[in-house]
């Protein structure tokens, strides 16, 4: 019941907005740092208790793809990507904002000094539209993070 008035209310929010706002508004996600890709979960919708995650194996990411499956809203439909482990990392950090457009500007940077690796992501509204996006900013992180890194997430 809960994801269903969580539905009803993001398509009602979503239709509220101008379509000349949107025009103004330029849709420009931007990645920096050791982001090779964003990861893309095919037309999935779905809503998750955790706002961060390190997967660092194949084990790891069937769990998260377990996760993701469950939290599903609806009845999307989910599309996983093979992933090689051995080169790269999937970071996921949560953001969200309100506005007719949303973009998530996202940075991954490293820190040999202090083994700390930080994910930060920026997200930025833009027009008067009450519409809220949400992200869990799913990408890859190349060379693959070593296991005696501290990984960060917006500083913390």
């Amino acid at each position: 019941m809960k994801k269903l008035i969580y539905l009803s209310l993001l398509v009602f929010i979503s239709s509220s907005c101008s379509r000349s706002q949107e025009d103004d508004c330029p849709n420009k996600n931007k990645d920096e740092g050791l982001i090779s890709s964003d990861v893309y979960f095919g037309s999935c919708s779905y809503n998750l208790d955790e706002k961060t995650f390190v997967v660092q194996d194949i084990d790891e990411y069937d769990a998260l793809t377990q996760k993701i499956e469950e939290g599903k809203v609806g009845t999307s439909n989910c599309d996983f990507p093979e992933i090689d482990f051995e080169k790269y990392t999937l970071l996921g950090n949560y953001g969200e904002a309100t506005g007719c457009v949303i973009n998530f500007n996202r940075n991954v940077v490293a820190d040999s000094t202090s083994k700390k690796i930080d994910y930060i992501v920026s997200p930025e509204g833009c027009g008067d539209c009450e519409m809220l996006g949400f992200s869990y900013n799913f990408v890859l992180v190349s060379p693959k993070i070593s296991d005696d890194y501290e990984i960060l997430f917006n500083g913390e």
